[in-house]
């Protein structure tokens, strides 16, 4: 169908809005039930109507705390002695991919943070935390294991 033809076609017969426009098993143009929203989450995009996109969890301390893939993505840890890092409920499969950043801040005195040694670094790794100041830890996970794990961290002092 020419662009003119189309043109005149929707004059005469309006399309429900925000929806793709497929095409039939006789080539004719139809409305189809997926959203635009649908689409561009499917596309990579985010659906910003989630109310849990954006909330802010908090973990408690404890010597040795599993960060979880299933939790909120963006988490908050205070800690009040050293701590090691490992992460739960990651991908089923390589296709799986999860993201997680935690600000980490080192309450009262300094703070030794041991990590997976499995985990890839993209950066160098957090060492200790200097009383009072923080940091954010970047994780995406590609698989099922802690070898699938990749991390970045930035010191925020």
């Amino acid at each position: 169908m020419s662009v003119e033809k189309f043109a005149t076609l929707k004059d005469r017969e309006p399309l429900t809005g925000n929806r793709a426009v497929v095409t039939d098993a006789n080539g004719r143009l139809t409305v189809s039930d997926v959203t635009d929203t649908e689409i561009d989450n499917l596309d990579g995009g985010q659906d910003l109507s989630d109310p849990n996109r954006f909330k802010v969890g908090s973990v408690t301390y404890a010597a040795t705390v599993a960060l979880d893939f299933d939790s909120d993505s963006r988490q908050t840890l205070s800690l009040t002695g050293a701590v090691t890092l490992n992460t739960t409920n990651r991908g089923a499969a390589s296709t799986d991919g999860k993201g997680l950043a935690v600000i980490i801040t080192a309450s009262g005195a300094d703070r030794a943070v041991t990590v997976n040694a499995s985990w890839n670094w993209l950066t160098g790794e957090p060492g200790t935390i200097s009383s009072g100041d923080s940091g954010m830890l970047s994780l995406e996970v590609w698989g099922t294991a802690e070898t699938d794990v990749y991390a970045a961290w930035k010191l925020i002092s």
